[in-house]
């Protein structure tokens, strides 16, 4: 859909074909019934309900010449671009900050999915880890309500594979492609100031982000992240948690065993998320997508010239200098031990660390209330 629109803000010949309501006008683009009708009609509304970017539905509307302020405020949405984020709210029933919603924007071209909370006040950018199936969703899902409370909360699925994102997207350099792709969601969303969450590969995404936009980023979580501490270089031996995670076989099996490897809290693991995340890790692409980005990774790692861009021991504690850093670290990870995240805070002074009891390598998902209650008293200080 969101192609159909970004062409046909640019194409005449796509817009006479919709005006003359030719047989092949969405030829090539991928589109079912629904969608083709929604178009026909100029259904302006229910593009916003499916979640399309506000931009295109703007510029499709004016080159219709139809009301596109009135589409907007038939979904009782207010002004326009101000919150055009809230789309599923209706004349009969309003959103609570505790809702988690499906969102879709093209981010530079990638259809990209990510989840939201909350609606007014400072906005939270929340990077899920990178294990397989991974999504904003599953790996931030505990705390999205909880934050949303007092946040505009927003989680995206990254691409290489994850969660509902498009997994045709190359990632030629591992991490910083997905930093890269970072960078382009926060500003499809139009975002100007914001915070950034992150665990594990998503700190380090938020983090080289933040190494790279250090005027946009006003404060920063890093939750139990091995990847910024070997971009430190702190060494940490494999363990049988980070074999679980990287031995993956794409079975229902195997991603249980990854979860057991990430959550101390097994009432936690439920049936729906190890469905949920099997389903993202197996749909069509995901896997090959999963494995490209663990080859960008070694690229990069590997690369003589790349790989000083994964050197971090000057740039890091020059960044929580300059940018109010918080560290929270489970004390029974097992994956990135405890001990590697007190190596990480001896090396970063001027962050702040929190360790949170019983709580393993998810941090938000062992132990949500204590670390929406940790990050929430962060922000607001």
């Amino acid at each position: 859909m969101e192609r159909f629109l970004f062409r046909f803000d640019k194409e005449p010949a796509l817009q006479a074909a919709l005006e003359a309501d030719a047989a092949d006008a969405f030829d090539g683009y991928g589109l079912d019934e629904e969608e083709r009708r929604t178009l026909r009609e100029r259904d302006l509304a229910t593009l916003y309900e499916w979640g399309v970017h506000p931009l295109l539905i703007r510029n499709f509307a004016g080159t219709l010449g139809l009301s596109y302020v009135q589409a907007y405020r038939a979904r009782g949405l207010g002004t326009p671009l101000r919150e055009p984020f809230s789309l599923h709210r209706t004349e009969t029933s309003t959103m609570k900050e505790t809702d988690i919603r499906s969102r879709w924007v093209l981010a530079n071209g990638v259809r990209t999915h990510y989840s939201e909370a909350g609606h007014d006040g400072r906005t939270l950018v929340a990077l899920h880890g990178g294990g397989a199936g991974s999504s904003g969703a599953s790996g931030m899902g505990p705390v999205l309500p909880l934050l949303g409370r007092d946040f505009r909360v927003v989680a995206p699925d990254s691409i290489g594979g994850f969660g509902l994102t498009d997994t045709s997207v190359p990632t030629p350099y591992g991490l910083i492609s997905r930093a890269a792709h970072t960078a382009d969601f926060v500003d499809a969303l139009c975002l100007d100031k914001f915070s950034v969450l992150g665990n594990s590969q998503g700190a380090w995404s938020g983090a080289y982000y933040a190494m790279l936009h250090p005027d946009r980023v006003e404060k920063l979580i890093i939750v139990s992240s091995l990847t910024i501490a070997t971009s430190m270089g702190i060494k940490q031996e494999p363990n049988e948690a980070m074999r679980a995670l990287m031995g993956y076989d794409g079975s229902r099996e195997g991603m249980k065993r990854l979860l057991e490897a990430l959550i101390i809290d097994k009432s936690r693991i439920t049936d729906q998320l190890i469905d949920d995340r099997q389903r993202a890790a197996t749909r069509p692409g995901a896997l090959e997508a999963f494995r490209r980005m663990a080859q960008g990774i070694d690229f990069v790692r590997n690369d003589p010239v790349l790989k000083l861009q994964t050197q971090w021991q000057e740039a890091l504690p020059a960044l929580t200098r300059r940018i109010p850093t918080l560290i929270l670290w489970g004390t029974d990870d097992t994956f990135a031990v405890p001990a590697t995240g007190h190596a990480l805070a001896e090396m970063l002074p001027d962050a702040r660390i929190e360790w949170v009891e019983g709580a393993g390598h998810q941090v938000q998902t062992d132990a949500p209330d204590r670390a929406a209650a940790i990050i929430r008293e962060f922000l607001n200080g």
